[in-house]
Formats: structure tokens, sequence, C-alpha cells
């Protein structure tokens, strides 16, 4: 692969990583900064929880934005792992 091949490859590479970062942060954003009255309802609730009110094998949808990421990010290092051992070996 010519110089500029490698290039073209990694500017790709840049551009998806930064549009995968651009969609993450705005959808985390979003569900971030609730209004007002929606932020004083969420504290009480909050509030009223005890430890033990979650159960270890429930799925509640801030774990399931974790492991999203999570599997957003182990998709990434696959690919861009994948990207340069095939840029190392037709180089």
């Amino acid at each position: 692969m010519s110089v500029s091949g490698r290039l073209r490859a990694r500017i790709g590479m840049l551009l998806i990583v930064g549009v995968c970062l651009l969609a993450a942060t705005s959808a985390s954003a979003e569900s971030r900064q609730p209004a007002g009255s929606e932020r004083q309802q969420q504290l009480a609730r909050l509030a009223s929880y005890d430890d033990a009110s979650v159960a270890p094998g429930v799925i509640t949808p801030g774990r399931r934005r974790a492991i999203a990421a999570a599997l957003v990010g182990l998709v990434s290092v696959v690919i861009g792992g994948l990207a340069l051992a095939r840029a190392r070996r037709s180089g």
C-alpha cells in the first residue's frame, strides 16, 4: 500500500471515530440533564431508594447505556486492530 493509501485509510478511520464520538456525546448530553421539575422528581426517587432496591441481575437503563458504550468501544478496538494488522501486512 502506498503512503497516500495509508494516509487515506488513517483519515477514514479518524473520521469514523469522530462520528462515533459525536453521536455518543450528543446522546449522553440529551439524557444527562432533565428539566427542573423532572430533576426534583428524580432526586426524590433516588432519596427513597435503599441500597438493595435493585437486584444484581436486573438491567436498569443506566446499566444498559453502560453496556452499549462498552460494546461500541470493543467493536471500535477490534476494527482498529484489524485495520492496523492489514496495514502492516500489505506495507
